[in-house]
């Protein structure tokens, strides 16, 4: 049945691989960002299909970037081949902040 197939991971599993960020124009990750920096970010999800790792599509996907709370929240546009990215601008606040995917829907294990 499908519930005995997602408990033991034959389906619904999803892992985000290739995380990547940085400055638009750039490929570069840098140590830091400044303020109003305009940045890209991305990441390749796939979901396991019981023999092999398939790209997964969704459209509800999102990126937090994030101080004690979101202050910068993106839906991720995806390529319909695992790949998913957007673009922003960092908030004019100091401070150090982290990027952040909590992705969790029924039928599917969770990524964070």
């Amino acid at each position: 049945t499908e519930l005995s197939k997602w408990i033991f991971h034959e389906r619904g599993h999803l892992k985000a691989v290739k995380i990547r960020h940085h400055k638009v124009g750039e490929t570069d990750e840098p140590s830091i960002y400044r303020i109003n920096d305009e940045l890209e970010f991305s990441v390749e999800i796939y979901e396991w299909a019981g023999t092999s790792w398939e790209p997964y599509v969704g459209d509800d996907v999102q990126l937090q970037f994030f101080m004690m709370s979101p202050y910068v929240l993106k839906t991720l546009a995806n390529d319909k081949k695992g790949l998913y990215s957007t673009s922003f601008r960092v908030p004019d606040v100091y401070g150090v902040f982290q990027f952040k995917i909590e992705y969790q829907r029924l039928g599917y294990s969770s990524l964070s």
